[in-house]
C-alpha cells in the first residue's frame, strides 16, 4: 500500500459529493434565495472528494506514525535483550498483534510483509526502506536510512531504535498540545462561520419584505460578495490553525 495517498472507493466519492452538493445547494439559497443561484453554488462541491481524500490520508499518516512509535518501543525492548534487528522485527510481530487486533492493522501488515521478505532473503534494511518509501512518513524513512547506515558501518542499533522513539514521542506530544490550545479558536471560528448563515436564515424567515431587496437584481452581487468574503475568511481561519509539527 502507498501511504502517501488515499483512493477513496465510488461509494465514498459519490456520499461526499452529493453530502457536500446538498449542503452548499442549501446555504445558496439560504444567500440567495434563487434556485439557479444556489445550483451555481454547488459548484465547489467537485472539490470535495479529493478534500475527503487529502483528510482521509493525513488521518491514516498519523495513525501509522503512533503505530510505528509503539514498533520502536517493542523492537528496542528486543535489541537490548541481545536479539538481533532481524530477530527484533520478527518477535514484534506477536505484540503488535496484541495492541492491534484489527485484521487490517497497517504496522501488523506491513511488519509481516517485512519478515517475509527478510526470510526470502532481502536485507532487513532493504525492506524497511521499501516501508519508508511507500509510508509518506518522515520519522520512518529517517528510521529507514540510520538503520541503514548502521547496518553497512556498524553501530548501536538499541540507541538508534530508542532515540528514534523517543524523538517520535515527543513530537506527538507536541502536536497533541498545539491541538488542545488551538481547539477552542477552531470552534470559535466554526461558530463564526455559520453565524451569517443563520443570522440571514433567521431574518429572512422572520422579516421577509426587509430583506427581500437582497435577493432581487443587484441586491444578489450584494450577497454574492458576502459569500465569498465568508468562504475566504473561514478558509484561512482552517489554514492558520491548521499547525503541523
Amino acid at each position: 500500500m502507498d501511504y502517501r495517498v488515499y483512493r477513496p472507493d465510488w461509494r465514498e466519492t459519490a456520499v461526499v459529493a452529493a453530502a457536500s452538493c446538498a449542503l452548499l445547494f442549501a446555504v445558496g439559497y439560504v444567500f440567495f434565495q434563487h434556485a439557479v443561484w444556489s445550483a451555481v453554488a454547488m459548484v465547489p462541491g467537485i472539490w470535495s472528494p479529493a478534500l475527503y481524500a487529502r483528510f482521509r490520508r493525513n488521518r491514516r499518516l498519523a495513525e501509522l506514525t503512533l503505530q510505528f512509535q509503539q514498533l520502536l518501543h517493542i523492537v528496542s525492548s528486543s535489541l537490548a535483550a541481545g536479539r538481533s534487528v532481524e530477530s527484533a522485527f520478527r518477535d514484534a510481530v506477536g505484540d503488535l498483534r496484541l495492541m492491534y487486533p484489527h485484521p487490517h492493522a497497517m504496522i501488523v501488515r506491513e511488519m509481516e510483509a517485512l519478515n517475509h521478505k527478510v526470510h526470502n532473503g532481502v536485507p532487513v534494511e532493504k525492506a524497511m526502506a521499501d516501508f519508508s518509501a511507500r509510508s509518506g512518513v518522515e520519522d520512518i524513512r529517517d528510521f529507514a536510512e540510520v538503520l541503514a547506515v548502521c547496518k553497512r558501518q556498524g553501530g548501536n542499533a538499541v540507541d538508534i531504535a530508542r532515540k528514534a522513539a523517543h524523538l517520535i514521542h515527543e513530537k506527538l506530544e507536541l502536536q497533541r498540545e498545539i491541538e488542545t490550545m488551538t481547539a477552542q479558536k477552531k470552534w470559535e471560528s466554526r461558530v463564526l462561520a455559520i453565524s451569517p448563515l443563520a443570522l440571514i436564515a433567521f431574518l429572512s424567515s422572520a422579516s421577509g419584505d426587509y430583506m427581500a431587496p437582497l435577493f432581487q437584481g443587484t441586491g444578489r452581487l450584494f450577497m454574492l460578495a458576502a459569500l465569498a468574503v465568508i468562504a475566504a475568511c473561514a478558509f484561512w481561519c482552517v489554514k492558520l490553525t491548521d499547525i503541523r509539527v
